[in-house]
């Protein structure tokens, strides 16, 4: 009898801080679907509403409090990892002359084609298929 060893690769992630123009209302999808709405003040400070109707993980965890950090994780989770062909990669491909994580996010919508969640201001118009347009059209 033959095991499936199921192997899970981690990329560690920073939740350093960067620029995050505040206030803000971020939320985080998986596809079509709302898992959860951040909600940053000025202050920093983070207030969030889960999406109790749906089984599909959540990205931040539900067991305590939610702080600016775990926000600055969320979002640089939502990046490829940073290294200098990463760096200039974005920066070349999204017409930025410094590499900003927040930039990325909003041009990208933190879409990765390795997983299907993605992220979009508060108000904002747009669908899951034309993020993911968007994003390979970029040439990524």
């Amino acid at each position: 009898m033959s095991r499936l060893i199921k192997a899970n690769t981690y990329i560690p992630v920073s939740a350093e801080a960067f620029t995050l123009p505040v206030p803000i209302k971020l939320e985080l999808y998986y596809r079509n679907t709302l898992l959860c709405v951040y909600m940053i003040d000025e202050s920093l400070t983070v207030d969030y509403t889960y999406n109790t109707n749906t089984e599909i993980p959540i990205l931040t965890c539900i067991d305590r409090r939610l702080t600016i950090k775990d926000i600055y994780f969320l979002l640089r989770s939502r990046l490829l990892p940073e290294n200098p062909y990463t760096v200039r990669m974005y920066c070349e491909r999204l017409g930025l002359g410094e590499y900003n994580p927040w930039l990325v996010i909003e041009k990208t919508h933190g879409f990765l084609p390795m997983s299907d969640y993605w992220i979009k201001r508060g108000g904002e118009e747009i669908t899951f298929d034309e993020v993911v347009k968007q994003y390979f059209s970029l040439g990524f």
